[in-house]
């Protein structure tokens, strides 16, 4: 019993890593997963603060990877779009019945991306 417990409490910590993403951070990669199969591991989705009330999104490079951050779902969103429109010059149809195909290494974001809304 003891030992039992003893594993319980090592592997909690490990546990709560892993489960530590938010709803809405899951939701986001849910999202580049279906829209561009087999690059979803190609970027980093955070979420930060609101500023003064606004929505707030941005779009960097981090380690390699393409960084989309948003105070919500809508702002990251918001991010993955001015993503492929502004650096992987793409548009995509959200209304499209099948993924985006890109085939090769996605295009990093030269500058970080900061963006405001009041709407």
């Amino acid at each position: 019993m003891k030992a039992k417990f003893c594993v319980l409490i090592f592997l909690f910590p490990l546990i709560a890593a892993f489960g530590s993403e938010s709803k809405t951070v899951l939701e986001s990669k849910a999202l580049i997963q279906r829209v561009l199969v087999g690059h979803s591991g190609d970027f980093i989705v955070k979420e930060i603060p609101s500023e003064n009330g606004m929505d707030v999104f941005e779009v960097a490079t981090q380690n390699g990877k393409i960084v989309l951050s948003g105070n919500n779902g809508v702002s990251i969103a918001t991010a993955f779009n001015w993503y492929l429109k502004e650096t992987a010059h793409v548009s995509y149809d959200w209304q499209a019945i099948k993924p985006l195909t890109i085939s090769g290494n996605l295009p990093l974001p030269i500058v970080k991306t900061h963006k405001t809304c009041s709407a």
